[in-house]
């Protein structure tokens, strides 16, 4: 989710963080504040689920996770007044080794899709 994108008490990432705290989310360690510091971003750790696959073998999997991001407004655009702040001002891109990061909650799937191929996956 895009945080900064919410029009209400949720609308900067400390406050999400404060709140899944509270309501005691665990959170992934990875992410947090990125190199350029443009990028800000918090995400759930998924569950385990224990999942029968069709060849009768239980394996506990991840389930889903959310993630939120903030991208703040670029330094060349700091004197924009706020509510003419466009997504044209904020730091966009992709940053690949945070995703990667994040991932690490699908990867037992991807482990278990080469050694099995997709047989046997019945999500």
């Amino acid at each position: 989710f895009a945080v900064h994108r919410f029009k209400h008490r949720f609308s900067d990432i400390k406050s999400i963080k404060q709140y899944l705290e509270e309501k005691e989310f665990k959170l992934n360690t990875d992410g947090g504040i990125l190199k350029d510091g443009l990028l800000l971003q918090v995400s759930t750790i998924s569950e385990k689920l224990a999942v029968e696959f069709a060849d009768g073998v239980t394996e506990t999997i991840p389930a889903s996770y959310i993630e939120f991001t903030q991208r703040l407004v670029l330094p060349q655009f700091k004197d924009v007044p706020c509510h003419e702040i466009k997504e044209i001002h904020r730091r966009d891109a992709f940053e690949v080794d945070s995703a990667n990061n994040i991932m690490e909650s699908t990867r037992f799937i991807l482990r278990y899709v080469e050694v099995n191929g997709s047989r046997g996956l019945n999500l």
